[in-house]
């Protein structure tokens, strides 16, 4: 394999790594909560109780978004290198 061929390769995986880590980012948004607009205070309780379960939520998606920005960073880092590769590689 030559290292044209190589560099190819490592920058395809890289754009691969980038891509899935911001897929992975954009799924993670964080979940919006809507409160009901009735006045009862059963239903104030069950708002609460859904507030309550959307911030836990929001809680894991902020961690999976910073793994997100990780893989991505590591992606970058990928592709840097097989540009890098592709560049100082000499055909003949």
């Amino acid at each position: 394999m030559s290292y044209k061929k190589f560099a190819k390769f490592i920058i395809a995986l890289g754009i691969m790594i980038l891509v899935g880590g911001g897929i992975y980012y954009g799924v993670n948004q964080p979940a919006k909560f809507t409160p009901s607009r009735s006045q009862d205070f059963m239903q104030t309780l069950n708002d609460m109780g859904k507030s309550l379960d959307v911030m836990s939520q929001n809680f894991v998606r902020e961690h999976r978004r910073k793994t997100a920005v990780k893989i991505m960073i590591a992606g970058g880092i990928v592709l840097f290198l097989g540009i890098g590769i592709s560049v100082s590689a000499k055909e003949k």
